[in-house]
């Protein structure tokens, strides 16, 4: 039973090392900034095939890295909206704005921030 297992994973890793191979080609970039962005965009589209584990081992990304730049990218995204929402909000009320009421208004709005 064991070794049936162990012989799923193995498959599945040379699975996804296949497809990511296939898909590195693709890029073909030469800078190591660029490679590293490449490197996350391919994981984040063949994670739902795949499981992360086996991505990050095939991709030669640290689990670090992958995270951080998920959580970074997911904080730029929450940023953006809440710009948004601001602006709104002093676009409605036609006139200066302190911190404090802004902040009573958004969160009036979305209870969750």
């Amino acid at each position: 039973m064991k070794k049936i297992k162990r012989l799923e994973i193995e498959n599945t890793y040379l699975k996804a090392e296949l497809e990511y191979s296939k898909k590195i080609e693709r890029y073909g970039s030469c800078k190591e900034e660029s490679i590293t962005e490449e490197k996350l965009s391919i994981v984040s589209e063949l994670y739902l095939k795949y499981p992360i584990k086996i991505l990050l081992k095939v991709s030669q990304l640290s689990k670090s890295t992958y995270y951080y730049n998920i959580s970074k990218n997911d904080k730029d995204d929450v940023k953006l909206e809440d710009v948004d929402e601001i602006t709104d909000i002093k676009i409605d009320r036609r006139k200066p704005s302190n911190e404090r009421i802004l902040d009573f208004i958004m969160k009036t709005k979305n209870p969750c921030i």
